[in-house]
């Protein structure tokens, strides 16, 4: 059982976790084992971001503090809150992957710091599938570029049938 004194450092230090956060990701460890939280953990770091386990009656205060109307009780399952300091998109594919390969590992939903939107489950998902950035801009330049060298093809072959 945790002082007091414990439990407001806890939720002073989600605060300040919230302060440079961005979005919060919430994901269901209960029946994870601890080397695989601590591999998630490693990953996390990797992506700007941090997994915490605060139980979801302080997490609830501290977004209250923060001006935030969020419930964690709704989630019926022990919560880990990642803190995620850059874009949705840099940390819900690193969770979603990691979800896939660890079946215990469950993605509850997110929160979207800023806007203070709930980003449901199935949205967090979508996202979590989507190719890199680098990716889908390389996909965008050659659906533009394919136009182009075929005009380019047909230019060369008029061209040459004219001389």
């Amino acid at each position: 059982m945790k002082t007091k004194a414990q439990k407001t450092e806890i939720v002073r230090l989600a605060e300040q976790e919230m302060k440079d956060a961005k979005f919060l990701v919430f994901a269901d460890f209960s029946e994870t084992p601890d080397e695989v939280i601590k591999a998630f953990r490693r990953l996390a770091r990797g992506a700007k971001s941090r997994f915490h386990v605060i139980k979801k009656r302080l997490l609830g205060v501290a977004l209250k503090k923060a001006g935030i109307e969020f419930n964690p009780k709704q989630f019926k399952s022990q919560v880990g809150t990642v803190f995620a300091q850059g874009d949705i998109s840099e940390i819900a594919p690193v969770m979603y992957k990691f979800s896939k390969a660890n079946a215990n590992f469950k993605l509850l939903g997110a929160l979207d710091l800023i806007n203070k939107l709930e980003m449901p489950l199935p949205t967090l998902q979508a996202i979590g599938k989507l190719p890199s950035r680098e990716v889908l801009l390389g996909q965008v330049l050659g659906g533009l570029t394919g136009p182009i060298r075929k005009l380019m093809y047909v230019l060369q072959e008029v061209a040459k049938g004219r001389k």
